[in-house]
């Protein structure tokens, strides 16, 4: 049975980075039921993102459509061209894992950039830290990527997201990485 905020891949356990991070995030003063419909946007969203972004008619409740709607008002403005989507990355020295929603190589620009869609009402603290790990986990399996990521924070009428950039600065990146290691400490006490 796999553990929750875990994967398992060729018998090793990778922790996500969401569970990496989760401590830094208080959603306790949040209704459980309304951070479950959040959830589910999410990934009705990111499931009919990823149908778009692969040329299949994307196919999801109304609720999502309107963010949906917002993601491709800020693809066909930018008209990036795709490198990957949902694509699952795993680093072995960290044993930590992410799935990054996109890879995007913008226009005039030399190296890809790690593309993230967000519905939540405001940014999160946590976004940096996620936009660190991600970009390091996927850099260490050898991807050029662009020095920052970018978020999208959809917006649930259908406008022009907010785009939210995170540089990545490698004394910032050794504090992530000393989160992860600080995480599996902890872990083996338990």
């Amino acid at each position: 049975m796999e553990e929750e905020g875990f994967i398992l891949h060729e018998g090793k356990k990778y922790a996500r980075v969401s569970k990496i991070i989760q401590h830094l995030s208080d959603f306790s003063r949040i209704d459980p039921e309304v951070l479950k419909r959040k959830q589910e946007i999410g990934t009705e969203l990111h499931d009919g993102v990823f149908d778009f972004l692969n040329d299949e008619m994307p196919i999801m409740a109304e609720r999502a459509l309107k963010y949906f709607e917002s993601f491709t008002k800020w693809f066909k403005a930018i008209n990036p061209k795709v490198l990957e989507t949902e694509k699952r990355y795993f680093n072995q020295e960290k044993m930590i894992t992410c799935r990054m929603d996109g890879i995007f190589l913008i226009p005039f620009e030399n190296l890809p950039v790690i593309v993230d869609y967000k519905t939540a009402l405001m940014e999160s603290p946590t976004w940096i830290y996620q936009a660190h790990l991600y970009h390091y986990i996927i850099t260490s399996q050898g991807v050029q990527l662009a020095d920052r990521v970018l978020y999208l924070k959809l917006d649930s009428k259908g406008g022009i997201p907010k785009t939210i950039t995170y540089q990545i600065e490698k004394p910032f990146l050794s504090h992530c990485i000393s989160l992860v290691d600080q995480f599996w400490t902890n872990k083996k006490l338990d």
